[in-house]
């Protein structure tokens, strides 16, 4: 076999500033410089603290894990900042708990209530046993816990109380104790890239935080999130927590290929209340939605606010309800999208190109005080069992329209939504397992969006496949583009291509375990621009040099006979 090599010369350009790649493992020090893989820093507090420069990078290892909160600092107009993983295996994983697994952690004051031996600072939202066997059931007062892993967080002494036949530490193997505040808070902060990340057990939000603006996350992870207490004007104590949420002004955000489930609220929202906001040019795309409480969450208030260009696009969302908290509220609300009161003026709207499986209230609900003018709804694929409600429209707390599967024509006609959507079984590639690619017979493949221009689709489905395949070209419903081949497709198949190393400061090297033939090099930015191409490429070996391109994240894309062969994200480093 004959083996071509091609090198691809890329230099930098003189203006281009200075980035510093920064990691972090837990084999490390923070007395380190923290800038390689050999000297490396250890705790968040370090993370936290440090000042960075617009373009820098902080790593940290996969398979290592954090606890604590991880406030993030910013980017400017010229370039991010970026925090992302190294490494091989396990996404690198922050967890909002603390572990109180010891039985010295525990003191039994009276009865089958035991009580921890510290204060915990938060309120918890959620006490976690076995990694994710059962859940603790929050109560509001000590009288009130009357049955094995009912719980109360006593805000006077700042402790848990446990009701439990035995020391808890005995009766679990495992408790995580889910603290009330937002894993990544990003308050007031801009231009962050956030990749490749996995965030679990927090009380409060996953990624939380108002006033933002130029946000990216990206194939984050995030999971079992919410139950803090809150104390509303109006409301009184009541329970929250979003996977993720841009509150108050936010505007040009990006949420996509991440994967979010079991949340006590919903997995993605923007939302306000209280002091006039806008909130603009946020895309959610490709992402993969299950087990929340709700999958999309929209409302902004007061009178005077401004909601315009969000897009909610190529989702799947499914099992809407069915969380680990939908017992424990006290209303049960589970919903794929869920619209709640609008005071704000809202144009531009869109929902496109997305599956809402299976809701435990209703898949659509809207809450009517003020029209939502410029509210699209189109190209989805809705299913629900055939007598639940599948639209649910209020105006006030009145019914105005429900409608079931079989009467979706009669939703159509009326609110002229979902025009070209369907009421019909998406049809998985394997549901039981958990494998929601589209079968071949799925009636959303080429059934999305026929003119995708101005529609925010991006290049990759939630696996990095390229998106549209079909003949006609037709984008597929849902957050996976069907048509790849498993055996060849799969940007971490490392049996079939691998790239090392990535990131990369000098070269890096593409290798096959067979034969490139005329095959084709596309890189990306991470807006999903093409940036450089390179075509008839021919041998088992394509090796990058670092070059013209900035430092920064890219996506390459190797393709023969137009179908798609590989791809991957590189990282290139100072």
């Amino acid at each position: 076999m004959r083996t071509f090599f091609l090198a691809f010369i890329i230099m930098l350009a003189n203006n281009t500033l200075e980035a510093t790649t920064y990691y972090i493992s837990n084999t490390g020090n923070d007395s380190n410089n923290g800038t390689s893989t050999l000297s490396p820093w250890a705790t968040l507090d370090k993370v936290n603290i440090f000042s960075y420069a617009p373009g820098d990078s902080v790593l940290f290892k996969r398979n290592d894990i954090w606890r604590g909160q991880l406030i993030p600092q910013s980017g400017d107009i010229n370039d991010h900042l970026y925090y992302g993983a190294y490494g091989t295996g396990n996404k690198p994983l922050f967890m909002g708990s603390w572990n109180i697994s010891d039985t010295t952690y525990w003191e039994n004051p009276s009865g089958n209530i035991w009580s921890t031996v510290f204060t915990i600072p938060l309120d918890i939202g959620n006490i976690i046993f076995d990694s994710s066997s059962s859940f603790g059931v929050k109560k509001w007062s000590e009288t009130n816990l009357l049955q094995q892993g009912d719980y109360w967080y006593d805000t006077i002494n700042q402790k848990v109380n446990l009701f439990s036949t035995s020391n808890p530490a005995t009766f679990y193997n495992d408790i995580e104790c889910a603290l009330a505040y937002n894993i990544i808070h990003q308050e007031n902060k801009s231009y962050i890239i956030y990749e490749n990340l996995a965030l679990k057990y927090g009380g409060g939000h996953g990624i939380g935080g108002g006033n933002t603006d130029n946000i990216i996350i990206r194939s984050c992870d995030i999971s079992y999130i919410g139950g803090g207490a809150i104390n509303h004007p109006v409301h009184g104590w009541v329970r929250y927590g979003n996977g993720i949420e841009f509150w108050a002004n936010a505007s040009n955000h990006l949420v996509e290929q991440c994967k979010v489930w079991e949340i006590y609220d919903a997995a993605m929202t923007n939302q306000n209340e209280g002091n006039i906001a806008t909130q603009t040019n946020i895309i959610y795309r490709n992402n993969l939605i299950y087990n929340a409480e709700w999958s999309f969450e929209y409302w902004n208030r007061p009178i005077g606010s401004l909601t315009q260009n969000i897009f909610f696009i190529n989702n799947t969302c499914l099992y809407a309800g069915n969380t680990w908290a939908h017992d424990q509220r006290p209303e049960k609300r589970g919903r794929h999208l869920n619209f709640f009161q609008i005071d704000a003026a809202t144009h531009n709207f869109y929902i496109l190109n997305n599956i809402f499986y299976e809701a435990s209230s209703a898949g659509l609900y809207v809450l009517r005080y003020s029209d939502l003018d410029s509210l699209t709804l189109d190209y989805n694929t809705w299913y629900q069992t055939e007598n639940d409600t599948l639209i649910d429209i209020k105006w006030g707390t009145a019914t105005v329209n429900s409608y079931t599967m079989a009467q979706f024509s009669n939703y159509q006609a009326t609110y002229q939504q979902d025009l070209n959507s369907i009421a019909q079984n998406p049809v998985f590639v394997d549901i039981n397992n958990e494998d929601y690619q589209l079968h071949f017979s799925s009636p959303c493949v080429n059934a999305g969006t026929p003119d995708t221009i101005g529609i925010p689709v991006g290049d990759f489905d939630y696996a990095y496949n390229t998106r549209i395949q079909g003949i006609p070209l037709r984008i597929d419903i849902g957050s996976y583009e069907s048509g790849h081949s498993t055996d060849i497709i799969g940007h971490n198949n490392d049996d079939i291509v691998t790239i090392y190393p990535n990131p990369f400061s000098t070269t890096t090297t593409i290798n096959s375990d067979r034969c490139f033939e005329n095959a084709i090099l596309s890189i990306y930015n991470y807006y999903g621009q093409l940036v450089r191409q390179i075509t008839d490429i021919s041998g088992n070996t394509v090796t990058l040099h670092r070059g013209d391109l900035p430092a920064g994240i890219y996506f390459i894309n190797l393709s023969e006979a137009e179908k798609v062969i590989y791809t991957n994200k590189i990282i290139i480093i100072n």
